[in-house]
């Protein structure tokens, strides 16, 4: 981030720990950094994210006990710090501790759903408890329209639900050309977890391969996991040696994504997935199912080929056709890379500032962008 879009904004404090991943942390809080003047409080700090302080408390390499120092020091910080509002993301343990530092603080509270919040805690036979500490947030914030409803359906109550764009730094993925000699005719990129499944996309590529009449088919799995012996068997299960390639998980993927044709998604249950937004805006035309918020940056026919049920075989069509009309996936790639201006840190940056105020804090920076700035919130009656 460059010292112009640096702020001298309200003083918020972010509890939230993102075990080391300098990417995931400045994409969380770097967009904050524009609007407001952050500190945050974590176990495993990054490295320097431009317009935040972090502060770390001791720790003695046993969880339990540091996330209970962790609660102490952000109860401590936030009542010292004098801070406008408390923001985190995860709502276990982080959320939570947000909450209890902000309760005692008597300033507002922010959560931001990722991950499993809504599909696995709050659905759970503990979802009850889940969905009332939801509700006890001056403001949730979700990855999209979708989220936003499935919140409502659960009957969770919070004083307002705000969409926060999930961003990237455009400068990390160039606006490559969409050219038909790409090398990738197929790509997934992702952990090799059963939310994920993995799985079928070595059953799609089998497919797709049986379809192509002999020509052959290059397609590559980025990533590792839980599930990679899995996915081993199976693709020589499905005689898919010749056609997956494995480079397990690399720091820097924008070099197959500058390299795919199609990106194909599988997920059983997605908020909105960042490699999905980082193909799009690589310029790789997706195939995906109708998971999550995946629609609010992929849309059918237009950037993206929409799979409703997700199935095997139709993931499976839908990639065949699309590699045999070239002109169609150029033309759907093109209009993918919309996405560098949808998602940006710009536009994070905006829905910050509109998160902050529905909570009641004023004086934030200008966080000025060309994206629409009319993106709606979901007042509710706590």
């Amino acid at each position: 981030m460059s010292d112009d879009s640096r702020t001298s904004g309200p003083p918020v404090l972010v509890v939230a720990d993102f075990t080391g991943n300098q990417g995931k942390a400045e994409r969380h809080v770097g967009p904050l950094a524009r609007v407001a003047a952050p500190t945050m409080v974590c176990v495993n700090p990054p490295s320097a994210i431009d317009g935040v302080s972090v502060e770390t408390p001791p720790t003695v390499g046993f969880r339990p006990l540091d996330l209970l120092v962790l609660t102490l020091f952000a109860v401590i910080e936030s009542v010292r710090g004098e801070y406008a509002a408390v923001c985190s993301f995860s709502l276990f343990p982080y959320g939570c501790t947000a909450l209890v530092a902000g309760r005692l603080a008597g300033v507002p509270t922010h959560l931001g759903v990722i991950g499993g919040d809504i599909d696995v805690h709050a659905t759970s036979r503990y979802g009850p408890v889940v969905r009332w500490l939801m509700s006890r947030f001056a403001v949730v914030s979700v990855p999209g329209a979708q989220s936003r409803a499935e919140l409502e359906a659960l009957g969770v109550t919070p004083g307002t639900v705000a969409v926060l764009t999930n961003p990237i730094r455009p400068a990390a993925f160039p606006a490559t050309p969409p050219t038909a000699d790409r090398l990738i005719d197929l790509l997934w990129v992702g952990r090799f977890s059963a939310e994920k499944d993995p799985l079928q996309f070595v059953d799609v590529v089998a497919e797709v391969a049986a379809a192509a009449d002999g020509e052959g088919v290059r397609a590559v799995m980025v990533g590792d996991g839980p599930l990679r012996d899995a996915v081993e068997s199976r693709i020589r299960a499905r005689s898919a040696d010749a056609s997956v390639e494995l480079p397990g998980w690399v720091d820097d993927p924008g070099r197959y994504y500058r390299d795919a044709k199609v990106y194909v998604l599988t997920s059983d249950r997605e908020g909105l997935p960042l490699t999905l937004v980082e193909a799009m805006a690589s310029g790789v035309a997706p195939v995906v199912p109708a998971v999550g918020n995946v629609r609010e940056v992929a849309v059918d026919g237009m950037s993206a080929v929409v799979v409703p049920d997700g199935g095997t075989a139709a993931l499976s069509r839908a990639a065949t056709e699309l590699l045999r009309d070239e002109d169609r996936r150029l033309d759907l790639a093109e209009s993918a890379t919309a996405v560098r201006d949808t998602c940006s840190y710009e536009a994070a940056a905006v829905d910050w500032r509109r998160i902050l105020a529905a909570a009641g804090v004023d004086e934030c920076g200008p966080a000025e962008t060309t994206s629409d700035s009319s993106r709606p919130i979901r007042e509710t009656a706590r």
